[in-house]
């Protein structure tokens, strides 16, 4: 998606016109993509990243890095020679599927200039437990002017009886701060999006948005200051799961000259018809 240049977007709203349905969203971004350092685990190896603390049996398929969990502090890190400018990278986003009962994920770094894993040089973000699918999550790094990323580590804390297996799909690291992410791991907070139209019951549990539409024009919007620059925001990512039959959807947008929604300022994109999983 494609912003007009030199304008500020202000919110933006999906509609779905389906006659009943139910949506569950897991995340949504707006974002500035660029080439940034990204590992992926396509090619069936590590790619330098190692277990520590009790996690047990660090494995790569299918493009997944997994590990069980064990009662204990669990730790997988990255390779400590990344050599990353932290002026330049200013949030990490992962995606993980936790088959474990852990529910906080930390994530620690250290630069060149200071090695040690510390509270410090850390944050931690509340994850889903005993999950059945992949979600992102974003966190934002403290300003480190004049250092070096080094290398990462996540850690996971699991009690007796909560074991499992961690599943990662990929670790990103971005260039600066130009995104913002929704992704509703708080429990009744629906971080200002609102239903309108046929879209009623909105719940927000387990990590994720969802609601129902019992007619042809369910709409979920987003707060509606977000001040974004529209000649920097070109990217907008949608994680969600839609079990009505319905096969598109849109997107419509406003602007800080241009408010309101209208056809002008729309995209229509394909969606999964009764998918059984999450799709991004």
């Amino acid at each position: 998606m494609e912003w007009v240049q030199g304008k500020t977007m202000e919110k933006a709203r999906t509609r779905a016109a389906v006659a009943m349905f139910l949506l569950m969203a897991s995340g949504v971004s707006a974002q500035v993509r660029y080439d940034a350092p990204l590992f992926g685990w396509t090619d069936n190896t590590s790619a330098g990243w190692t277990i520590g603390g009790v996690a047990a049996n660090l494995k790569t398929r299918g493009g997944l890095l997994f590990f069980e969990v064990q009662a204990g502090l669990n730790r997988l890190q990255s390779p400590d020679n990344l050599g990353l400018p932290s002026g330049d990278y200013g949030h990490v986003e992962f995606e993980l599927r936790n088959k474990s009962g852990a529910s906080q994920a930390t994530l620690y770094f250290i630069t060149n200039e200071d090695t040690s894993w510390d509270a410090a040089k850390s944050v931690a973000i509340p994850i889903a437990t005993n999950d059945f699918f992949n979600r992102r999550y974003v966190l934002e790094l403290p300003p480190l002017p004049g250092q070096t990323l080094k290398g990462f580590r996540i850690e996971l804390t699991a009690n007796a009886g909560d074991e499992g297996i961690a599943y990662c799909d990929s670790f990103d690291i971005h260039q600066g701060s130009g995104k913002h992410t929704w992704n509703w791991n708080q429990t009744g907070n629906a971080l200002g999006w609102t239903l309108g139209g046929t879209a009623t019951g909105l719940d927000i549990s387990g990590g994720l948005l969802s609601f129902t539409s019992t007619g042809n024009d369910p709409t979920l919007t987003s707060p509606n200051n977000l001040t974004f620059d529209a000649n920097a925001v070109n990217t907008l990512i949608v994680r969600f799961k839609n079990t009505s039959s319905q096969a598109a959807a849109a997107l419509y947008w406003s602007r800080s000259d241009a408010t309101g929604f209208a056809s002008t300022r729309v995209k229509f994109f394909p969606i999964v018809a009764n998918d059984p999983g999450f799709t991004t």
